[in-house]
């Protein structure tokens, strides 16, 4: 089924016109995909097979039901550290993985580049 929306705009440099938002989900899934295996290609070593999967949804929800799916041994996920205002405001995908994961979690602090 294709899905239509008609866009409307009053940006002159844009032309109003239809939307195909399945064709621009399609798009979105398989830049995620290319950049995913790039990025497996360049940090992860050869001899470690390595599945992707693109999932639609609330970020935390779908990593542990994902991980259920697939029945995992351990989620490993990274953990920007953020405190105070932003914490409380975008709160925090690892800490919901932990609280809801039926696996353990290994929560890795990312590291920041030093300018």
């Amino acid at each position: 089924m294709c899905r239509r929306t008609t866009v409307t705009t009053s940006d002159p440099g844009v032309a109003p016109g239809d939307f195909d938002v399945d064709m621009y989900q399609q798009e979105l899934e398989k830049s995620a995909q290319q950049h995913l295996q790039e990025v497996i290609d360049e940090k992860m070593p050869k001899e470690l097979t390595v599945r992707t999967i693109v999932a639609h949804g609330d970020i935390a929800s779908e990593i542990v039901s994902v991980a259920d799916s697939e029945d995992v041994d351990i989620i490993v996920i990274a953990t920007h550290g953020t405190t105070g205002w932003r914490h409380f405001v975008l709160g925090s995908v690892a800490e919901r993985v932990v609280r809801h994961a039926t696996c353990p979690v290994l929560m890795v602090p990312v590291r920041r580049k030093q300018d």
